[in-house]
């Protein structure tokens, strides 16, 4: 075959491979970026993802872009500090930018969205508080923000149990559930087969319903 032939084969075969190729890297994060109301762009693993991944039936995004373990608390701010005390505590890393993407009608739970100084795109779900805010769901949200299992509550009243590790993650924990409850919070650690932090409120609400 003559050599311009084969050439010219060749670069055909190149422009019709062009003209379906599946598009680039580029292509897909322009695409992406243009629709941000309902995607975002994760650069870590340049991927396109809903906005809300929580909401997602698929789930590869639902699992790796929806932090699981949804707590109650009491504001948005509460739910703004929670957050980032586990990003820093779990995830071992910074945010970026931190936006509320709830929509109108989720009436019962809180959405926000966080970007990471890594480059990672997250949505952590809370839910509101149903009628007067409980004490004992601003310590589970302390817990969960370290990345630990908050214990029911023991009968002997204004006593709360969180798993810990040593003593100095029940202080640091006792001193978030202080922030976030807005009264003294004390902890002290117990060794029941397991290490628990015993966080005891020092003052007590009238109002709060029991």
């Amino acid at each position: 075959m003559n050599n311009k032939i084969v050439v010219s084969v060749f670069l055909a075969g190149i422009f019709i491979c062009d003209a379906f190729a599946i598009p680039n890297v580029a292509d897909r994060k322009q695409l992406c970026e243009s629709k941000p109301l309902d995607f975002v762009w994760v650069e870590k693993t340049l991927a396109c993802v809903p906005i809300n991944p929580c909401k997602s039936s698929d789930e590869t995004i639902l699992y790796g872009y929806c932090i699981p373990g949804t707590v109650t608390v009491e504001s948005e701010k509460n739910a703004e500090l929670a957050t980032q005390r586990y990003v820093e505590k779990v995830l071992n890393t910074q945010i970026s930018n931190i936006k509320n993407i709830t929509s109108n009608d989720d009436n019962y739970l809180i959405y926000l969205g966080v970007r990471t100084v890594d480059n990672s795109y997250y949505v952590f779900p809370f839910y509101k508080p149903f009628g007067i805010p409980q004490a004992d769901n601003l310590l589970a949200a302390a817990c969960w923000a370290y990345g630990k299992k908050y214990v029911e509550q023991e009968p002997q009243e204004n006593e709360y149990w969180c798993r810990v590790q040593n003593e100095t993650e029940c202080t640091d924990i006792a001193d978030f559930a202080s922030l976030l409850l807005g009264e003294m919070i004390s902890g002290e650690t117990e060794n029941i087969g397991a290490t628990l932090c015993r966080m005891k409120r020092t003052t007590t609400n009238q109002k709060e319903k029991k």
